[in-house]
C-alpha cells in the first residue's frame, strides 16, 4: 500500500468523464490511463470493513472476477436491509486480494499507455432484486460472464 501512495503523487491519470450504463446493469465502469512512462504501478481498490457483520467474498471465472462485501445497513440510523458492494474486472487470473485490518483491497497493475477498466456497483435488498447474499454473487456472476462476451454488431454495406 505505501507504493500505491507515495507513487499516487507522480502518477498521472486521465479519467473517463462520463459513463453509459445499462438499464438494470447496476454497474458502472471506471477507466484510467496512465500519461508517464515510469513502470508498472500497484494499484488498490477495495471496500472498508464494518464491524456489523459485513462478509468479504471473491470469485475468479476463466474469464473475469470480482471481489463483494455484503451485510447488514447501520441499524443505528435508521438504515434497514442488506447491502452489498461490488467490484469487476475481466481478468484470465484471479484478483490479488488482500484482507486488511480495515479493508478488503483488490490489487491491479497500471502499466504506461494500457487503459485500465474495472467496474463498480451495489445492490440492496429492498430493491427486491436480491434476497440473500447468494442472489447478489449469482448477479456478479453473470454481470461477469456478460462482460466477458459481449455482443459485437458488424454493419455490412
Amino acid at each position: 500500500m505505501e507504493a500505491v501512495m507515495s507513487g499516487l503523487s507522480r502518477l498521472l491519470m486521465r479519467w473517463c468523464s462520463g459513463f453509459a450504463m445499462l438499464a438494470g446493469a447496476l454497474a458502472l465502469p471506471l477507466s484510467a490511463a496512465r500519461a508517464d512512462d515510469a513502470g508498472s504501478l500497484e494499484v488498490a481498490v477495495g471496500f472498508v470493513k464494518r464491524p456489523d457483520g459485513l462478509v468479504g467474498s471473491m470469485n475468479h471465472d476463466s474469464s473475469f472476477a470480482w471481489l463483494s462485501v455484503w451485510g447488514p445497513t447501520t441499524r443505528s440510523t435508521g438504515g434497514h436491509g442488506d447491502l452489498g458492494g461490488g467490484l469487476i474486472k475481466l481478468s484470465d487470473a484471479p484478483l490479488d486480494v488482500r484482507e486488511m485490518a480495515d479493508h478488503f483491497v483488490a490489487l491491479f497493475d497500471a502499466t504506461p499507455g494500457e487503459t485500465l477498466t474495472h467496474y463498480v456497483g451495489a445492490g440492496w435488498t429492498p430493491s427486491g432484486q436480491f434476497d440473500s447474499v447468494e442472489d447478489w454473487w449469482a448477479h456478479l456472476n453473470d454481470f461477469g460472464a456478460r462482460l466477458a462476451t459481449p455482443v459485437r454488431i458488424t454493419f455490412v454495406d
